[in-house]
């Protein structure tokens, strides 16, 4: 097993265990390199992993997040047509709170079903329903690199997305 993949669990074990509580800064890579006696690189690509589970949240200059103990179940949104698809994006407003582009890590790539490293235009911010504007959820919408020119359409017009 590759050496980032053994401290990924490692420290998913610690973060289960409640050795580094919900809520609280997580050691920094520094911190994990003396520990781990293993190189950066290989810290990295553990936290990476553990931030595509959902465990960690890592903010340059901010540091690295606890956010839950497992993994968080992923909940896809299904529709069977066009028109729900359609209904859908009508009857709510989307509120946009990010947006740019993003490389496909791992675990992106595994929900997206895409290549990793692919790029994609992300959006990402709350959905509210549109006559009381109560929050329904929190929506990311990704759109292959080769459709990006929709980025123009969808902020400049206020388009339904």
């Amino acid at each position: 097993m590759a050496r980032y993949k053994e401290l990924r669990q490692v420290l998913a074990e610690e973060i289960a265990s409640g050795k580094h509580p919900v809520g609280e800064k997580f050691p920094t890579e520094h911190e994990l390199c003396a520990r781990f006696e293993v190189s950066r690189h290989t810290v990295r690509e553990a936290l990476r992993a553990l931030e595509d589970q959902g465990l960690l949240a890592r903010q340059a200059g901010a540091g690295t997040t606890v956010l839950a103990r497992t993994p968080g179940a992923l909940y896809t949104q299904t529709l069977d047509s066009l028109a729900g698809l359609f209904d859908y994006a009508t009857e709510t407003a989307f509120e946009g709170r990010h947006e740019g582009y993003v490389t496909a890590r791992e675990g992106l790539a595994r929900t997206l079903g895409c290549e990793t490293g692919s790029r994609w235009l992300r959006f990402a911010g709350i959905r509210r329903l549109a006559p009381d504007g109560i929050a329904v959820c929190w929506t990311e919408i990704f759109v292959g690199e080769p459709y990006g020119a929709v980025r123009a359409d969808v902020t400049a017009h206020g388009e339904p997305l």
